[in-house]
């Protein structure tokens, strides 16, 4: 699915746009830009079952409206959602389907897919760079970022029930990656049983799960 990050909508009273229902001019003229556009990679987040979903835009509508003596009574105004001008995502459902699903790898190992869009990491922060000048401390491609350890959400998810990851369920995603070093692939025994800790207590394991 299309992920149409930033709609400017501008309403402009002085102009005229083609009523396709009556076939003549009618005033008033609605013009959209976008920021950004991309397929791949998505966000995910929890949808209104409970289950991990794809997530998009919507929207993300920066509204800018012109009054016919020229004046500007909105300059890119983000709408409200549940009381609070924020940009919003929505579940979906991809209408197609194929046989090879993203890798292991390449979702737990990164943060685009949890919510954090592009980003940079530094330390224990994760900082989004897809940045619009109307959000300029509020990447558009994502919904959580991350300081000090500390995840928090700056976007809601739209549908009763829907929710970004939360700090515990972030950390345990991205603590997948420590096995995923030796065991790469999800047909792997381990994945198919509850961990046996008392496997792990060897000079290997108790390296790679040391507190750092």
């Amino acid at each position: 699915m299309v992920q149409c990050y930033g709609c400017h909508t501008q309403y402009d009273k002085q102009g005229y746009h083609i009523d396709f229902i009556k076939g003549v001019a009618t005033k008033g003229q609605f013009t959209e830009t976008e920021d950004y556009r991309t397929l791949y990679p998505f966000p995910l987040a929890f949808n209104q079952k409970g289950k991990i979903s794809p997530v998009t835009p919507g929207c993300q509508t920066f509204v800018t409206v012109v009054e016919e003596d020229g004046s500007t009574t909105k300059a890119g105004e983000i709408a409200r959602y549940k009381g609070k001008r924020q940009l919003r995502f929505a579940p979906f459902y991809g209408h197609n389907t194929g046989k090879k699903a993203v890798g292991c790898a390449e979702c737990h190992a990164n943060p685009t897919f949890l919510g954090f869009g592009q980003h940079v990491v530094e330390g224990r922060n994760i900082k989004g760079t897809l940045l619009c000048e109307l959000s300029d401390n509020k990447p558009l491609d994502g919904f959580l970022t991350m300081k000090d350890g500390t995840v928090q959400a700056y976007s809601a998810i739209t549908r009763a029930g829907s929710r970004p990851l939360n700090q515990q369920e972030v950390q345990r995603t991205l603590a997948v990656n420590t096995c995923l070093i030796c065991h790469p692939s999800a047909k792997d025994p381990i994945y198919r049983t509850r961990i046996n800790y008392r496997d792990l207590d060897d000079t290997l394991h108790r390296r790679l799960l040391a507190p750092r």
